[in-house]
């Protein structure tokens, strides 16, 4: 409390500035036959469909390698079953003045998680608040990519990290001259890319994990 007419107390709250620039994150397609678009319709969808989400696999890499070089970030040793640590990583975050935003696990470690949960022998986990249908644990929302690391666990608060983008998303062309032999041979190849980056806000925002003994 400070009384009418005391100077207010000053909080410290330091910041620096960090300047970054958007990296360009693209790859092309192989040369494809210019006849085959004319013979098949669906053929342009399904390729542009499998470059978009290529590219989406080298973000969410470039997200978390960001993340990962950022010091002061939190962490979490293996704690009885990864079940039990992930919990631990929420009071974490709690303790720090954060709310939980997700779970960031590999795809094999979410399985685990789910088998363990889901066995008829794991009674401590019964009354657990599991939905795996929308794969959520304790309410939090888990977000499973192959980037993660397998053993690795990221538990962000809301607001902690945010994916910077130049506005125009994912953008993919069509070319039958993007070197010297594609218009002779007839082959028509695309081009997808787009220029992300990751900012992180709150380093004690983020609790890395480690979902194996003695790892």
């Amino acid at each position: 409390m400070t009384a009418a007419g005391d100077t207010k107390p000053t909080s410290v709250l330091s910041v620096i500035r960090v300047e970054d620039s958007l990296d360009v994150v693209a790859h092309l397609s192989e040369g494809v036959p210019r006849h085959w678009f004319m013979d098949n319709q669906t053929l342009a969808q399904f390729l542009a469909n499998e470059l978009r989400y290529g590219l989406a696999v080298a973000v969410e890499s470039l997200i978390l390698d960001t993340v990962n070089a950022v010091e002061g970030l939190g962490t979490q040793e293996y704690d009885t079953s990864e079940v039990t640590t992930l919990r631990k990583s929420l009071t974490s975050l709690e303790t720090a003045g954060h709310e939980p935003g997700a779970f960031v696990l590999h795809p094999s470690d979410w399985e685990t998680i789910e088998l363990l949960v889901a066995s008829d022998n794991a009674i401590e986990f019964q009354s657990l608040p599991f939905d795996p249908a929308a794969r959520r644990l304790w309410g939090v929302p888990v977000v499973v990519t192959t980037a993660q690391e397998s053993g690795t666990s990221h538990t962000l608060a809301r607001g902690a990290v945010a994916v910077d983008t130049d506005g125009r998303g994912i953008i993919i062309d069509w070319s039958e001259s993007s070197n010297d032999t594609d218009w002779s041979k007839n082959l028509i190849r695309a081009r997808c890319e787009g220029r992300f980056a990751a900012s992180v806000y709150q380093p004690l925002g983020v609790i890395v994990g480690q979902l194996v003994s003695g790892s």
